[in-house]
């Protein structure tokens, strides 16, 4: 997470007077999460291309490099790597869950969001060029493009589910990790170094993956899939169902069940709601108190 002297993109003082420090400081914590992305999705997507297009024997080394387990430990280590790389949220979901639940400023959301999608697709290309000779041969021919690849990068649910049932999984999957990751940066229960946390977000999303991302190739992270996808829609792939509203709706969930029930401080929702009643209160009194007046 961002230091406390320039937390959320806020500027050292002692920068205010070198207007190219200042710059750099502002655009940093963008900057990390389009480079937090970028390398997740490389790590992840790569993960995929190998497992997959070393199936076919015309681009198989002679044997098949990995399996599921392989897949997620790829993009179990690809997010620890990415929270190494940039000490931010790298995903949209729970930089929605971090300005609802923990007074990240809206304000920066929208940056947030931007540099998440552009690190998604970024990192989508660097995959795809690493592996398009690869591909080429697994389509039959240059520039041929069908379903049969394009879940390397965007996410394919499996055939039995309906857009109902992904869109659940998708949920499930998300509130699980983010209530994962509100436990884990709760200091009341950890004492975690900043370099540590990466370790537990590894073992997180890789059990998460191992357990319950079967079905919708486990996305939990709309930069990720989002990003990617519209990377290969502008290469050839087709528009494909997308995890996109449930990963949002589900980190606020995980997120929302974790301060009710465990959270020792104060919720900023709750801070929020508090404030609320207050306000609704005072109003109140001082409506009945101007009625007195009058009627006096």
């Amino acid at each position: 997470m961002p230091s406390s002297s320039t937390k959320y993109g806020d500027v050292d003082p002692t920068l205010e007077r070198n207007p190219v420090a200042r710059a750099r400081a502002r655009l940093m914590p963008y900057a990390a999460e389009f480079l937090g992305v970028m390398v997740f999705v490389m790590f992840g997507c790569g993960a995929n291309c190998q497992v997959n297009l070393t199936r076919n024997p015309s681009t198989s080394p002679g044997f098949q490099a990995g399996s599921w387990t392989s897949l997620s430990l790829g993009w179990g280590a690809g997010l620890a790597v990415a929270v190494w790389v940039s000490g931010g949220h790298v995903n949209p979901a729970v930089t929605l869950a971090m300005a609802v639940f923990r007074g990240f400023p809206w304000r920066q959301v929208p940056g947030y969001w931007l540099s998440q999608l552009l690190g998604g697709i970024c990192g989508a290309g660097i995959v795809y060029g690493n592996y398009l000779r690869a591909i080429d041969i697994n389509e039959g021919g240059i520039g041929i493009r069908t379903l049969s690849t394009a879940g390397y990068f965007g996410t394919i649910p499996v055939s039995y589910l309906s857009n109902a049932e992904c869109f659940v999984s998708e949920l499930i999957g998300t509130a699980l990790l983010v209530l994962s990751l509100f436990a884990l940066l709760d200091k009341s229960k950890n004492n975690w170094h900043s370099g540590e946390v990466a370790v537990g977000i590894f073992v997180m999303f890789t059990g998460i993956a191992a357990a319950v991302g079967v079905q919708t190739s486990f996305a939990y992270n709309p930069a990720r899939d989002l990003g990617p996808r519209m990377f290969t829609a502008m290469v050839g792939w087709y528009w494909l169902y997308a995890p996109i509203i449930g990963d949002f709706l589900g980190a606020l969930i995980g997120a929302g069940l974790y301060d009710i029930f465990l959270y020792k401080e104060k919720s900023n929702v709750v801070s929020k709601l508090l404030q609320w009643r207050d306000r609704r209160r005072t109003r109140a009194l001082s409506n009945g108190g101007n009625q007195t007046t009058e009627s006096v």
